[in-house]
């Protein structure tokens, strides 16, 4: 049985399946602090396949970093190169998934992406991006200190014998048109653009 979830730092509706939809023994325990490890691949594919509410399980990463509550994992964030060419440089990497499950933390969100940019500015990344839909409020990248830099339409995609759209921060075909803002964050990130969020999902955030 699969059900929906609100994520409290995104607005955004994630999908819980499973056991993981009942009261947990995390939940149970009160939400106690979020702590961070490295996360390996299986455990990080594993989250993003349990919690994304658009994406599917990611094919490559340089690192993952999961957020534990009790020592169990209940969110994740993966950091990998840029797939845009335009982005495909020395020094820039991209957050390519970002999952948090139901018995995060409030705030979860934002405290991965603000470990995702340390762990890759030790790695001597200058520009760290990545990509919300346009209809997302993006509080968690707000509150990490990202601006949103860009609104990105999604193109066409012409690979086999379908013409399919390629979207922002996805990777994967799909027929879905849907634009994305792109988020940025380092001494080389772009300058922040003027507030293009849709009224009713800032009223959504309560932002």
């Amino acid at each position: 049985m699969t059900r929906r979830h609100l994520c409290r730092d995104c607005n955004t509706l994630v999908n819980v399946t499973g056991l993981t939809a009942a009261r947990s023994p995390v939940a149970i325990a009160g939400r106690a602090a979020l702590t961070l490890r490295p996360a390996t691949r299986a455990e990080s594919r594993k989250a993003v396949r349990a919690w994304h509410s658009h994406h599917k399980a990611h094919v490559g990463e340089i690192v993952a970093i999961g957020g534990c509550v009790g020592g169990v994992l209940v969110a994740v964030v993966v950091v990998g190169r840029p797939v845009a060419p335009a982005l495909a440089s020395a020094g820039v990497l991209e957050v390519t998934r970002l999952a948090v499950g139901p018995d995060a933390p409030h705030c979860a969100a934002s405290r991965l992406l603000g470990a995702a940019w340390r762990t890759a500015s030790g790695m001597g990344c200058r520009r760290l991006v990545s990509y919300t839909r346009e209809d997302e409020a993006g509080t968690c990248y707000r509150a990490a200190g990202w601006r949103a830099t860009a609104t990105v339409k999604p193109s066409k995609w012409t690979h086999g014998n379908h013409s399919l759209r390629w979207l922002p921060g996805l990777y994967v075909p799909s027929t879905e048109t849907i634009a994305r803002v792109r988020w940025e964050i380092g001494p080389d990130a772009e300058p922040a653009m003027a507030r293009t969020v849709p009224l009713d999902a800032r009223a959504a955030a309560g932002t």
